[in-house]
């Protein structure tokens, strides 16, 4: 079973987005912050890492460097809900 890492500091997003990715089979953290994604990596890493560009602190660009580097055979997917109007 392949495993994905999710990240957002919207509780909300991050459970609704969690949810959908698992019924599609996968297995599933949480992370609300680039710091709790490290040490999630860190604990058990992930195939798949989808991550929040928009977070306070360490954004989601930011974290992607750090897992490019940590883990470069995880697969990244950086999003954003942002719109520029």
């Amino acid at each position: 079973m392949q495993s994905v890492l999710v990240v957002d500091e919207d509780r909300t997003v991050l459970r609704t987005a969690a949810d959908w990715i698992e019924s599609f089979g996968y297995d599933v953290t949480g992370a609300t912050t680039a710091s709790c994604a490290l040490e999630a990596m860190e604990q058990s890493p992930r195939d798949i890492a989808l991550c929040d560009v928009s977070m306070a602190g360490s954004d989601g660009v930011w974290l992607a460097w750090r897992l490019r580097e940590q883990h470069p055979n995880t697969a990244l997917i950086v999003a954003t809900a942002l719109r520029d109007c």
